[in-house]
């Protein structure tokens, strides 16, 4: 049982480095949507008189913007994922006194391939 316990903890790191990544990332994408917006301006026809260094700044941010929401979505899946597998190894493996409960048994069965 040990070694399922070591499983789940390092499991359980992975989760909590991420969620620190991920919620890292949220608060800096936050940070560069509110300087856009404050670089873009609030009038209906600022990209009329937009200086050239201003759209080049706003596309930048823009590439920034997406870069951060595609890593973000992809932080949020791995964490659901390792979730999963940290509540599969439990319930598979955490089952005292049976003999899925043991480390070393021959019993440990594969796990179903969808076919």
């Amino acid at each position: 049982m040990m070694k399922v316990d070591r499983v789940a903890k390092a499991i359980d790191q992975a989760i909590a480095d991420l969620t620190v990544e991920r919620d890292g990332l949220a608060q800096r994408l936050t940070d560069v949507t509110s300087r856009a917006a404050i670089v873009a301006g609030n009038g209906a026809d600022d990209y009329l008189t937009r200086e050239k260094a201003v759209s080049d700044r706003l596309s930048e941010l823009d590439t920034e913007v997406k870069n951060a929401q595609s890593r973000l979505d992809h932080l949020t899946y791995n964490i659901s994922q390792f979730e999963y597998l940290r509540d599969e190894l439990r319930s598979r493996l955490s089952d005292a006194g049976g003999s899925a409960a043991r480390d070393d048994g021959p019993n440990m069965r594969e796990p179903a391939v969808a076919s």
